[in-house]
C-alpha cells in the first residue's frame, strides 16, 4: 500500500468487491470493470508497474476505494448479502416484506428467489393487514375483481406499490403500479377487457382470456419468476419509478415491448382518491409538444387508440396533405353506461398535426361517452332557477316536428332531468347543462326525458382548457352559420380563391384543381362577426361526380378556409370508400348514418336541387388577421363578440382521467339561441327563433321565412 496520512478506510472493516467488479492493470492504468460502466485511473503503485492483469483491492489507492465505495462496487464484508447493482446500497429495508399472492409454481418460485436474495417474503391467499405494512405485493393480475378491489385498498392504505403480472407460456406482462398515483390492478384489468379485439369474450376470466398458465417443468416459468422477483428487488430497495408502464415479455424472442398504463376512468377501486393532473399553467400548443404527450394514447393494448393508419404524402408524389385514420378504441361499456364512438381522422398540411388531430378527435368523442350517472344532478329546471340553461334555448324540435317524432318529448319545467355543472365564460357563474347536451350516447332513464337527440357540437379537445374551449366554440359558431345559410337557402359570398397567397391553402386548391377537382368556397360570417366558410369540391363525370363539402370557423377567414379545404379532403377519401360500398340513398331513405349525409349530393343531378350555392358575389379575400397572442385572448375574442350579440357561452369541462395523463382537455361549449346541425333527415331541431330571424337582421330576407319554406335537402355533412 502507498504511504497516505490518517487511518486507511480499509483499517478498521473488511472489504470485497462486488461481484461483477475486476480490476485490470494495463498500460499504465488500472480499469475498473463491472455490469454498469467501466472506469479508469491511473496506475500509481510502484508494485504493478512490472505487471499486468487482474489484481486486488490492496493495490489500490485509498482515495479510490473511498470513490468505489460511494459507487456501491465496493463494500464492508459486514454488510447484509444482498449485493447487486441495481439494488440500491446493498441493505433491504429493514421490516418491509415483499407479500407475493397465491400458490403454484410462478409464485412459489419468486417467493424462493426473493429469499434466496435476502429479503423477508409472506406468501399469502387472501389480503390482510398485518403489523407492518409490506414493502411490495406481487400480485397475479387474473384474479376475481372483487379481490382484486381488496387488494387495491390495502394498498391505498398502506401505501405499498404492486407488483401486478399475468403470466403465459408464450409472453409475461407485468407492471408496477402505486395507486393513487399511478392506475391500480382494477384499472388495469377493465382497460384490458375495454381494448380486447374480440368483445363478445372480454368477460371471460383473464387467465382464460390470455392463456395464464405455468408449471415447474417449464423454463419460461422460470424466467418470468426471475424477472418477477428482480421487479420486486427493485421495488423493495429503490421504490417504484417513473410513470406506470405494462412490460410484455415475449418468450419466443425476448423482445420487450413497453405499453403505457393510464388509470381508466370511474375506477370503482381507485377513482375516489384519484385526481387527474394539473395540467400546466399556459400549454404548448405547437404540433410537437402535443404530439409528445399525446403518444401514450396510442397503444393496442392499453391505449386510447390502437393504432394510426396515415396516408404518407412522402409515397404519393404530388400529395400535400397527409391523412391520418385511427382505428382500435376502447369499449367504453366497460366503465360507462353507454357506448362511446372514438373514431377520429385528420387532413392536415402537417404531418404532425394531422396525427395531433386524428387522435384529439378521438378523445374528444371517447371523453363525450364517459360519464358516471351517480355523478350527475338530478332536478327539474325549476327547482334550479336561474343557474340552469333553459333547453328550450338549445334549441328543442318545433311544433311541427314533435307531432311526427314521437320518441321525443316536450319539455317539462318541473320534470327532473340529469345536469352537469359549467361555468359561464361571461360572467364565471356556474350555470347547469342538460346531460343530453353534454355527452353523446347519454342514455335517459326515462322516454319522458328525451327531449332531444344527442349531437357532438360543441364537443372539443385541446391541449389545454383554454385550447380546448375555442376549438368548442368555433364548432358552434359554424354549426350556426352552416344552419342559417343552408336552412334559409341564402345567397352569400363566394371567396375568389384566385387570390390566395403562398401558403397551405394555395398549395392544396394548386393540386386540386390540377387534379380537375372544381373547388368552391362560400363566406357564410352572419351577424356575430366570426368568419365561417363552406368549401364544395366536385369532380368527376357528370352521371358519376364525387362531391366533398366541409366548413370551419375562425376569428381569421385565412385560417377558417385552410381546415375546412383539409376537411373536404378528408371528407373526398372517405367519399371513395363509401360511394365503392353503398348505394346513394334517396332523400326518403337517409338513415342515421353519416355516409348517407356525405353522398346524398354524389347522384347525377342532384346539385340542381340547390342552385343557391352558384349565387351571390365574387367576393375578394380580406387580409389575414394577425393571430391571438394565446389560446386564452382568443377565446376572449370570441366570448366578447358573442356577448355583444345577447349570447353566454358555457363551457363543461368533462375530460377523463387517462385524457388529462395524455395532456390534454375535452370541453363542451354550448352557447343557448345558437342554431346546431342534427344527423337526422325528420328532425332539424328547428324550435328556435334565430334560425328563422338571423337572416332579416343580416339584411338577406326582408322577413323571416316559415317552418314549411326552409330547405327540405339533407345537409351534406355529418
Amino acid at each position: 500500500m502507498n504511504a497516505q496520512s490518517g487511518t486507511s478506510p480499509r483499517e478498521s472493516v473488511r472489504l470485497v468487491s462486488r461481484p461483477d467488479v475486476r480490476f485490470i492493470n494495463r498500460a499504465g492504468h488500472v480499469y475498473i470493470c463491472s455490469s454498469t460502466g467501466t472506469l479508469r485511473i491511473p496506475q500509481r503503485n510502484p508494485e504493478l508497474s512490472e505487471s499486468e492483469g487482474d489484481i486486488g483491492l490492496e493495490f489500490l489507492p485509498d482515495d479510490v476505494i473511498a470513490g468505489l465505495r460511494a459507487r456501491t462496487l465496493v463494500r464492508s464484508a459486514a454488510d447484509a448479502p444482498l449485493s447487486h447493482p441495481l439494488y440500491g446500497t446493498g441493505h433491504l429495508p429493514a421490516a418491509r416484506p415483499a407479500v407475493v399472492v397465491g400458490e403454484g409454481p410462478l409464485p412459489n418460485s419468486v417467493a424462493e428467489r426473493l429469499r434466496q436474495a435476502g429479503a423477508e417474503v409472506e406468501v399469502v391467499q387472501a389480503p390482510a393487514h398485518g403489523p407492518s405494512a409490506p414493502g411490495t405485493l406481487v400480485l397475479p393480475l387474473h384474479g376475481d375483481e372483487t379481490l382484486l378491489r381488496r387488494w387495491t385498498e390495502l394498498s391505498l392504505d398502506d401505501q405499498v406499490p404492486i407488483l401486478t403480472y399475468l403470466s403465459s407460456p408464450t409472453r409475461l406482462l407485468f407492471a408496477v403500479l402505486d395507486p393513487p398515483r399511478t392506475a391500480c390492478p382494477v384499472c388495469l384489468v377493465r382497460r384490458l377487457r375495454a381494448n380486447h379485439v374480440w368483445q363478445p369474450i372480454a368477460d371471460l376470466p383473464l387467465d382464460v382470456l390470455y392463456g395464464a398458465a405455468d408449471s415447474d417443468r417449464w423454463p419460461t416459468t422460470a424466467i418470468a419468476a426471475a424477472v418477477l422477483a428482480h421487479q420486486a428487488m427493485s421495488v423493495l430497495t429503490q421504490g417504484p419509478r417513473g410513470p406506470a408502464e405494462l412490460l410484455e415479455v415475449d418468450h419466443a424472442t425476448l423482445v420487450n415491448t413497453r405499453h403505457p398504463v393510464l388509470h381508466t376512468p370511474l375506477c370503482p377501486a381507485c377513482a375516489a382518491v384519484t385526481a387527474p393532473p394539473e395540467p400546466p399553467e399556459r400549454s404548448a400548443v405547437d404540433p410537437e409538444s402535443s404530439w409528445e404527450r399525446m403518444r401514450r394514447a396510442v397503444d393496442p393494448l392499453t391505449g386510447l387508440v390502437a393504432e394510426l393508419r396515415v396516408r404518407d404524402p412522402h409515397r404519393e408524389p404530388g400529395t400535400s396533405t397527409t391523412h391520418v385514420l385511427t382505428a382500435g378504441h376502447p369499449t367504453t361499456t366497460w366503465f360507462s353506461p353507454v357506448r362511446a364512438d372514438a373514431s377520429g381522422g385528420a387532413v392536415k398540411y402537417d404531418p404532425t398535426l394531422a396525427r395531433v388531430c386524428a387522435v384529439g378527435e378521438s378523445m374528444e368523442r371517447y371523453a363525450a361517452g364517459v360519464y358516471d350517472p351517480d355523478r350527475l344532478i338530478r332536478a327539474s329546471f325549476r327547482a334550479l332557477g336561474a343557474a340552469a340553461v333553459d333547453p328550450r334555448s338549445l334549441p328543442l324540435a318545433s311544433e311541427k316536428e314533435y307531432a311526427s317524432l314521437p320518441h321525443l318529448a316536450r319539455f317539462d319545467p318541473d320534470l327532473e332531468l340529469d345536469w352537469v355543472e359549467g361555468r359561464s365564460l361571461t360572467t364565471g357563474r356556474t350555470r347547469y347543462v342538460p346531460a343530453c347536451v353534454v355527452y353523446v350516447p347519454y342514455r335517459f332513464p326515462r322516454r319522458e326525458e328525451r327531449l332531444t337527440d344527442p349531437i357532438s357540437t360543441g364537443l372539443a379537445a385541446g391541449s389545454g382548457l383554454h385550447h380546448a374551449m375555442l376549438g368548442g366554440l368555433l364548432e358552434v359558431v359554424e354549426r350556426d352559420s352552416v344552419s342559417i345559410f343552408w336552412e334559409n337557402r341564402l345567397a352569400l359570398p363566394t371567396l375568389d380563391l384566385r387570390e390566395l397567397t403562398a401558403g397551405p391553402a394555395a398549395a392544396v386548391v394548386e393540386r386540386l384543381s390540377a387534379a380537375g377537382v372544381q373547388v368552391t368556397c362560400k363566406d357564410l360570417t352572419t351577424e356575430l362577426g366570426i368568419p365561417a366558410v363552406f368549401v364544395r369540391y366536385v369532380e368527376g363525370p357528370a352521371d358519376r361526380p364525387v362531391v366533398a363539402h366541409a366548413t370551419r370557423a375562425d376569428l381569421d377567414l385565412h385560417e377558417a378556409l385552410l381546415g375546412a379545404l383539409e376537411e373536404a379532403d378528408l371528407c373526398r377519401t372517405g367519399l371513395q370508400t363509401w360511394l365503392a360500398e353503398r348505394s346513394i340513398p334517396d332523400v326518403d331513405q337517409i338513415r342515421l348514418d353519416r355516409p348517407d349525409f356525405y353522398t346524398y349530393y354524389c347522384a347525377p343531378g342532384r346539385l340542381s336541387l340547390v342552385p343557391f350555392w352558384d349565387e351571390g358575389p365574387l367576393r375578394p379575400l380580406p387580409a389575414q388577421r394577425p393571430a391571438p397572442a394565446s389560446p386564452e385572448a382568443a377565446v376572449d375574442e370570441v366570448v366578447r363578440r358573442l356577448s355583444a350579440r345577447g349570447y353566454e357561452p358555457i363551457a363543461v369541462d368533462i375530460t377523463p382521467v387517462d385524457v388529462a395523463e395524455c395532456g390534454v382537455r375535452v370541453v363542451r361549449s354550448v352557447v343557448p339561441g345558437l342554431c346546431p346541425i342534427t344527423l337526422r333527415r325528420d328532425f332539424h331541431r328547428r324550435g328556435g327563433r334565430r334560425l328563422y330571424e338571423a337572416p332579416v337582421r343580416m339584411g338577406l330576407r326582408a322577413a323571416p321565412l316559415t317552418e314549411d319554406e326552409l330547405n327540405p335537402y339533407p345537409l351534406p355533412l355529418g
